[in-house]
């Protein structure tokens, strides 16, 4: 800028040029909005319709904020991207009037021709009437940028997690179908794991955790956290469990509830072993409806008992880390009877096959009254849990996209 420039003559020019930057800003984050299109797609479509031609220079050259598109470009490109909703181009005429209102103020500062003003209906004649209106434009800007400078950083934020979340699924060997990608993009996700011992519901969970971005939470694993940790809740739990005793319900409550507002779970969760009968079904729904959220869909997976059998009978953890886990068939260590840690690997003592008729039962007691409850409401999805855990998730996938539309 003239460093000869009067301060009104900068200050008009500076309020030009941050319109001008929000303006482009907005833009280019209405085209992120829209699934980022290539211009010449954009080009491309625009040509087909025949209306205003937008070329992918032109196109560039607006979304970097080189210079104002005409009013009819502005208009096009924003059908292009907002797929033709009056209410948008409504809202973006108005906001191109006020970056040309500046920049033609602009203009006749530096020409010193205050007269001209009168030459174009959208500047008022009367100039310092305009100057006035000119500040309030640009206070009204520099709100709105820090507001968009926000908004796209978040927005960017999401689109580096969900290529991240893409590249790792690519990387486990999925392919990133459409079914896959819809699920990715999903803000949140609250979701609960039905399904006897042995059913697949881990197996699953570590993938559904990386393409939803939520945790898998399992309630058994809170419980020894708790112990290990040496938290109230868990010296109460141990001091039951020790005597062969149930944990009380009020106990277990506390723990998921602690569990949920850890930060990890902001965007939703996989909840598993949790809620059963008696008040833990109520007590979720009050835990969640403190903040206005309730559980999307629950995830149910049907396998014959000879199956889990079979599945469970085979299952081995590592001693120093229960997160380590294989199975003799499906997923045998590489070294007998040790985890790649160098821990030993030991059968969990409900694994047993005398504890599994018991715990197979007991599960149909406490999933009944979950699943008919979230039956009624339409939000149970039932998945078959046999055969290759490949086609098991592409069930779930199916299903899960189905659900969410």
């Amino acid at each position: 800028m003239d460093e000869s420039a009067t301060p009104e003559v900068r200050d008009t020019q500076v309020s030009y040029e941050v319109a001008l930057a929000n303006f482009a800003a907005a833009l280019y984050e209405l085209r992120i909005d829209a699934g980022a299109p290539a211009y010449k797609e954009i080009e491309k479509a625009a040509r087909q319709q025949g209306r205003v031609s937008l070329s992918a220079s032109a196109i560039s050259e607006a979304l970097q904020g080189k210079r104002l598109p005409s009013i009819d470009f502005t208009l096009e490109l924003v059908r292009q991207l907002a797929g033709g909703d009056p209410r948008a181009t409504d809202s973006w005429r108005e906001r191109w009037k006020e970056v040309r209102l500046l920049q033609r103020s602009a203009k006749v500062c530096r020409a010193g021709m205050a007269a001209s003003v009168t030459e174009d209906p959208l500047v008022h004649p009367d100039t310092s009437v305009y100057q006035e209106e000119a500040q309030a434009i640009l206070r009204k800007a520099k709100e709105e940028a820090a507001a968009i400078v926000q908004a796209a950083r978040a927005r960017a934020d999401e689109l580096l997690n969900l290529a991240a979340r893409s590249k790792e699924t690519a990387k486990n060997g999925r392919t990133i179908a459409p079914s896959v990608a819809r699920l990715l993009t999903r803000e949140s996700t609250r979701l609960l794991l039905l399904g006897p011992p042995g059913a697949g519901k881990g197996t699953q969970a570590t993938f559904l955790k990386k393409v939803l971005d939520v945790p898998h939470i399992h309630l058994g694993e809170i419980l020894r956290q708790n112990i290990r940790d040496g938290e109230e809740a868990g010296l109460i739990a141990k001091h039951h469990i020790d005597r062969g005793g149930l944990v009380p319900d009020d106990v277990l409550i506390a723990m998921v509830n602690q569990r949920l507002l850890e930060a990890d779970t902001k965007h939703g969760f996989l909840l598993d072993g949790f809620p059963y009968p008696r008040e833990t079904l109520g007590a979720l729904e009050e835990i969640l409806a403190k903040d206005g959220l309730e559980v999307d869909v629950a995830l149910k997976f049907e396998i014959p008992k000879s199956e889990a059998v079979k599945r469970i009978a085979g299952r081995r953890m590592c001693r120093n880390d229960s997160s380590h886990l294989y199975h003799l068939l499906y997923a045998a260590p590489q070294q007998d009877g040790a985890c790649h840690c160098g821990g030993p690997l030991i059968a969990r003592p409900d694994d047993s096959r005398s504890t599994i008729a018991e715990r197979w039962v007991l599960w149909q007691q406490r999933t009944r009254p979950v699943s008919a409850v979230y039956g009624s409401r339409e939000r149970l999805i039932t998945v078959a849990g046999v055969g290759d855990v490949n086609d098991v998730t592409d069930r779930v996938i199916s299903a899960l996209t189905a659900f969410f539309g």
